[in-house]
């Protein structure tokens, strides 16, 4: 007759459920209250490390009955199981207690890192809109009042460089304003010269236009008097020639009718 093992006696753990009730009361009990309670979150911390601990010494033990045979391992992996159960339980709340701290400083940790960054961007702008450079080492770097310091000085130069800068802008615009001005005026009294100019010389135009048909008017009455002088001349010597011609006539003419004879013979060749 086949004798049966009794696998109960030979898988044996060091971690008893005595020990198990053990923990049980000693760490289910325990809660971290809030952020503050550190207390209770090192009694969770060491009471983790403690069951981390047996968890450990019980995969020990379950390694060495398990290289016996493969259904002593599933044994072994079963009761593992069964002892590991509540320990797992009793982890989970001890995870669980811890997390409401750990998880706390993560939330905490990820909002400094984020204020932080939050903090260069607004300092490396506020140097920006002074127009000057903030590199990252300085604006991680610097305290509060150093930075604040720094920021006056610069702010009032800048302030300072801008007011100047839009003083002489001003007197810049000014400057353009009054030149043009003057180029204004300038120019119309160039056109007014200009137009005075042309007024005077459309006037002499006219002046000598009328001097000139003054002089061919003069020219053209001199030219026609002389034309009559020498008409009235030709007809004076005309007259002249005729009455010494008549007087010779009567001279060599000794009768009326031969005188009158000879004068018409003389008119008709005239």
């Amino acid at each position: 007759m086949e004798t049966q093992t009794n696998f109960d006696e030979l898988i044996k753990y060091n971690v008893s459920e005595a020990v198990i009730r053990g923990l049980k009361d000693k760490y289910l009990h325990v809660k971290v209250t809030s952020f503050d309670d550190k207390e209770n979150y090192e009694i969770a911390k060491r009471g983790h490390i403690e069951i981390k601990s047996l968890k450990a010494q019980i995969e020990t033990r379950r390694k060495e009955l398990k290289e016996d045979s493969l259904k002593f391992g599933r044994m072994v992996d079963s009761k593992a199981k069964q002892v590991v159960a509540p320990l797992i339980e009793i982890e989970d709340h001890l995870v669980a207690q811890r997390n409401i701290i750990d998880e706390e400083v993560n939330r905490r940790k990820d909002e400094a890192e984020k204020a932080q960054q939050k903090m260069i961007e607004e300092r490396v702008s506020a140097f920006a809109k002074c127009g000057a450079v903030l590199s990252f080492i300085d604006a991680t770097n610097w305290t509060e009042e150093t930075f604040k310091a720094q920021y006056e000085v610069l702010k009032i130069n800048y302030e300072t460089k801008c007011k100047i800068d839009a003083e002489n802008e001003a007197k810049r615009r000014e400057y353009e304003e009054e030149m043009a001005r003057k180029n204004l005026e300038l120019e119309a009294r160039e056109r007014e010269i200009r137009r005075k100019e042309k007024e005077a010389f459309d006037i002499q135009v006219k002046e000598n236009q009328r001097l000139q048909a003054e002089i061919r008017a003069k020219e053209e009455a001199e030219a026609k008097l002389k034309a009559e002088l020498e008409a009235q001349e030709r007809e004076r010597a005309f007259l002249l020639a005729k009455d010494a011609r008549l007087e010779a006539i009567s001279k060599e003419f000794d009768t009326l009718e031969k005188a009158w004879a000879e004068i018409f013979r003389l008119t008709e060749v005239f």
